[in-house]
């Protein structure tokens, strides 16, 4: 039985929060209105705690106050985007752009957005201007270049991850991006290599797993194809260790030991001469 992809590449808008995280960092204006200030302390208090379904009606209770105040349509929108409100998550950063179109981390997330409901295309067109407003947003790159990938535009795809990893020798995805790549063109040596690559660097936390429970898992999957089975194992094992709830490295790793299991069995043969 070949080993399941599941999750790693179908499911990768998983990972939107943990590679939008980095760029989601605009900090408030200083505004002097007081209730507007005892909203706000209370929203923040309440994101702090991860209470963010009562934060939302502060916000909202702020903007009504400062409606045209470009960083509260900001935060707004990334509460609803951890919530995986993404409908309401859109129409606020697409106030906040109305607001003011060069806003990069907007347009940033509104990308990874548009790739979590797949809308690609779309979503391709917000990362190619985040990097326009942005050219040293590492992250951008990465997404615009799973965007050629999904395309199967490959030599565009790898354009872009190279790009990342100039800006950024430790964007541990463009590595681990690069090496799936490889994994499908069945270049297992090159695509191993750029695995190892990414384990090189430091880790980033992701949704559901992060860089490196997902890396040791797609290279148990390139070692596994290579027939190198006690290494695959291994890998799956590291992978489960890091996300012990990665449901393709669990899969993955129980097929592996029952083959392994097989095939230590003596056949019914063997038994009977």
């Amino acid at each position: 039985m070949k080993p399941s992809l599941g999750g790693v590449l179908v499911g990768f808008t998983l990972l939107v929060s943990s590679w939008g995280s980095a760029v989601w960092s605009a900090s408030l204006p200083q505004l002097s209105s007081q209730p507007l200030e005892r909203y706000l302390e209370q929203a923040e208090t309440l994101t702090r705690q991860g209470n963010l379904e009562a934060a939302v009606p502060l916000y909202q209770q702020a903007l009504q106050i400062r409606p045209e105040a470009v960083e509260l349509h900001f935060e707004l929108a990334l509460l609803f985007t951890q919530m995986g409100r993404l409908a309401e998550a859109v129409a606020q950063y697409q106030k906040v752009l109305s607001l003011d179109a060069n806003h990069g981390d907007a347009l940033y997330n509104l990308g990874l957005i548009r790739y979590a409901v797949g809308e690609v295309s779309l979503g391709m067109t917000h990362f190619q201007r985040a990097i326009q407003l942005q050219p040293e947003n590492s992250d951008a790159y990465v997404w615009l270049g799973k965007g050629y990938y999904l395309q199967e535009r490959f030599p565009q795809a790898i354009q872009f991850w190279r790009q990342a990893i100039a800006i950024d020798p430790q964007a541990v995805y463009a590595y681990t991006s690069l090496g799936d790549l490889y994994s499908r063109r069945r270049d297992f040596e090159r695509a191993i290599d750029y695995y190892r690559q990414a384990l090189a660097q430091p880790d980033q936390q992701g949704i559901p797993v992060g860089a490196h429970a997902l890396a040791r898992h797609s290279l148990g999957l390139a070692l596994q194809e290579q027939g190198r089975l006690q290494d695959a194992l291994r890998e799956y094992q590291e992978s489960l260790r890091l996300a012990p709830d990665f449901e393709p490295a669990r899969l993955n790793l129980l097929q592996l030991q029952e083959r392994l299991n097989q095939e230590k069995r003596p056949s019914p043969l063997a038994e009977n001469p």
